[in-house]
């Protein structure tokens, strides 16, 4: 079990980094000490660096079924992660300030559900 262990955690702290900084530059564009450009940057360069994660730990086999449930809570918040951003993106190059704000505190949930999960595992 430590195996999936490990690399539940350090997907998690890597999605952790993701939505954090996603999070800086909605909250930026919103706040507007960014540019449009610049956050769409940021939340771009987030989403795209979470499919990696996602994909290395999605091809992590459970080395029992006990080991089943960690593995799909881990996927399922990652897969929160994803959509939050996605969302983001969309808001931003949108300009869509009701939007922005939205994806703002589901980027505060999501990370607040990575950190719960990431402290469950020790």
């Amino acid at each position: 079990m430590q195996g999936i262990v490990q690399n539940g955690k350090a997907a998690l702290d890597s999605a952790t980094s993701e939505a954090a900084a996603a999070r800086i530059a909605v909250n930026a564009r919103l706040s507007g000490d960014a540019t449009r450009a610049y956050a769409d940057t940021v939340i771009t360069d987030s989403e795209s660096a979470l499919a990696p994660i996602e994909g290395s730990f999605g091809g992590v086999d459970p080395p029992s079924k006990q080991e089943d449930d960690l593995r799909n809570q881990v996927l399922a918040v990652l897969g929160d992660v994803d959509n939050a951003l996605s969302s983001a993106r969309i808001a931003v190059r949108r300009d869509d300030r009701a939007g922005l704000a939205k994806t703002a505190t589901d980027l505060a949930t999501v990370l607040a559900s990575l950190g719960k999960l990431r402290e469950s595992l020790g």
